[in-house]
């Protein structure tokens, strides 16, 4: 797979940098608090012992963090400019992974105006929402690791998987919209790339698996807290109720 970015074309990455900063500038511009915003602000240790009670500990962690060192509201945009720069970063990295679409422009112009739907713009205006983009960077970084052939290489994909599910796990799954777009336009390389889509699917869930085990470690032993009610195991007698939940949830 051809690389999009070279050392020599840095301005193209500034390039996108710019043009996001401009679809964001107003959530820098601005001096607000939205919806959990306001709570992480006001009581940042409650709100960062709910996410690690919901099973994301690094999430909790930074919340602790992050709030608690602004001193006004004004403050809060940095946060929401460390998520304008992830946005940024993880921007480049799919552009490296999917440069094989189009030429240089048109992969970049797909992929910044990818980055300014509403999903995305939610995150970049949502200040409790800076994880989100980490998260999916950690596991783009991760499965990219996991994948080489040498055992340190593997280890550290591994260690970043975790990481990622340990801060937000519906993004840790991010790779694999990336993998769809292979699988849809490599249609020369079908049955390779749909054997990479479930090699990365089958990693992402056992990785997940680890997460859950060292997240019931830390509540237990460093936290000395327990999960909230629903981050606990779903029965199968619920499944379906779950599956309707979320259908109607999705309307």
């Amino acid at each position: 797979m051809r690389k999009v970015y070279s050392n020599s074309n840095t301005s193209e990455f500034l390039l996108i940098c710019g043009i996001l900063l401009l679809v964001y500038f107003p959530s820098l511009s601005s001096n607000y608090l939205w919806s959990d915003d306001f709570s992480a602000y006001v009581n940042p240790e409650d709100t960062g012992m709910h996410a690690i009670r919901d099973g994301r500990p690094v999430y909790g962690l930074a919340i602790n963090h992050l709030y608690n060192i602004t001193q006004s509201i004004g403050e809060v945009r940095l946060i929401r400019l460390l998520s304008i720069v992830s946005i940024s970063i993880l921007l480049y990295f799919c552009v490296q992974r999917i440069g094989f679409l189009y030429s240089n422009k048109w992969t970049v112009m797909l992929c910044v105006l990818s980055f300014s739907i509403p999903t995305w713009a939610n995150v970049g205006y949502w200040s409790i929402a800076f994880i989100v983009p980490i998260s999916a960077l950690l596991a783009l970084l991760g499965i990219q690791y996991v994948s080489q052939v040498t055992t340190r290489k593997k280890v550290v994909g591994t260690l970043l998987l975790t990481l990622s599910f340990l801060s937000y796990p519906p993004a840790s799954f991010f790779p694999l919209a990336i993998r769809f777009l292979e699988l849809f336009w490599k249609k020369n390389d079908v049955k390779r790339t749909a054997i990479m889509l479930t090699k990365d699917f089958f990693t992402l869930i056992v990785t997940l698996s680890i997460s859950v085990f060292v997240n019931r470690i830390l509540l237990s032993k460093v936290f000395h807290e327990t999960n909230n009610k629903r981050f606990e195991l779903v029965s199968f007698e619920a499944i379906p109720e779950k599956i309707a939940l979320s259908f109607h949830s999705s309307q």
